[in-house]
């Protein structure tokens, strides 16, 4: 995704109240190198239930793991990683939502231990031939679609860091996470009020 410039970005919005396009508009199954930007966190968290179900998604910020937990209820557990850099936020997190995989790394200091971490998670899916813990209720075609092998999926990036760092962090941070993580994100979610 090193050609993902600044016009690939789109601004996402629950309404036409904002500029930028309608969070109805946005399709993520489909779309291929984009960037989008939200404003607040219950279309952060909408936009988690949008993916491929053979996405591989992790959110970077992911405090106490309510977005990670909708990730998880779509994606299922295997093919989600919540990472923060907050020791109580994922000692919460873990025990609200002990069937998802949380993991606390500073990644604007310590990238590597994070791409170990992935690389881990998708070897794991690729020896498990896709098969993960998601719900009973999956369709048949669905069933078929996740059973695609790890060279198969696609990574998606959910970016939420808050707090005063954050323009300076997001700064730092969102040409790492499109240029250097194991696999290319095929999209980044980015929620931001200062952006």
């Amino acid at each position: 995704m090193e050609d993902l410039h600044l016009h690939d970005w789109k601004l996402a919005s629950r309404g036409s109240d904002r500029l930028g396009i309608h969070l109805n508009d946005i399709d993520l199954k489909s779309c291929d190198k984009k960037g989008f930007v939200v404003y607040d966190t219950t279309t952060f968290r909408k936009l988690c239930g949008m993916l491929k179900p053979s996405d591989f998604a992790i959110e970077l910020g992911c405090s106490y793991g309510k977005a990670t937990k909708v990730l998880a209820k779509h994606q299922g557990s295997s093919r989600v990683l919540g990472v923060d850099v907050s020791k109580d936020a994922l000692a919460s997190a873990s025990k609200n939502y002990p069937d998802v995989t949380f993991f606390r790394c500073d990644v604007l200091q310590t990238p590597h231990i994070l791409n170990e971490k992935v690389i881990a998670m998708l070897e794991n899916i690729s020896s498990n031939n896709g098969d993960d813990d998601k719900k009973d209720d999956v369709t048949q075609e669905q069933s078929e679609s996740e059973s695609k092998s790890e060279s198969e999926s696609d990574l998606v990036c959910f970016v939420d860091i808050g707090g005063n760092r954050e323009l300076e962090a997001l700064a730092a941070l969102l040409p790492w996470v499109a240029a250097k993580l194991p696999m290319q994100p095929r999209v980044i979610v980015v929620k931001s009020q200062s952006l």
